[in-house]
């Protein structure tokens, strides 16, 4: 299956509407196709099965992405802070020491990218970017 949930009754998605759901998700197949604006050229790919994601564009595909990636905000340590938003994710790590803040945010960034391998994601490294805060009571200790 293409998205696997690992508790359907949980979200109370049972019976035949789950049957719907495994159907839209199973047995799909895409190919990319280039079509030249300046002449009546065209090529496209060859079809090929679909093998995880959910379907774009479709109306049950934000809450199926969502719930894919239900289970994101239980990865994270007490220092970090994941922010979802549709398909943006933004983590906060917050630490009074700033060896400890390096650390833990290398330890949320290792955990994240865990996270990603294992749904089978990517992060796009040329969107990542870090933003440093520093409190001025706790900036020399």
């Amino acid at each position: 299956m293409i998205f696997y949930c690992k508790n359907w009754n949980s979200y109370g998605i049972r019976g035949k509407f789950k049957e719907i759901i495994k159907s839209c998700l199973n047995n799909r197949y895409q190919r990319v196709s280039i079509t030249s604006n300046n002449s009546c050229l065209s090529s496209s790919s060859k079809w090929r099965k679909v093998r995880c994601g959910v379907p774009q564009g479709s109306i049950l595909g934000p809450l199926l992405f969502l719930l894919y990636i239900n289970d994101l905000t239980r990865v994270f340590g007490n220092n970090h802070k994941p922010v979802l938003f549709a398909d943006d994710t933004s983590l906060t790590v917050s630490h009074f020491n700033h060896p400890d803040f390096s650390n833990d945010m290398i330890s949320a960034f290792n955990q994240l990218n865990k996270w990603f391998a294992a749904n089978l994601l990517s992060l796009n490294l040329e969107k990542n970017s870090v933003c440093t805060v520093y409190n001025k009571k706790h900036l020399y200790k």
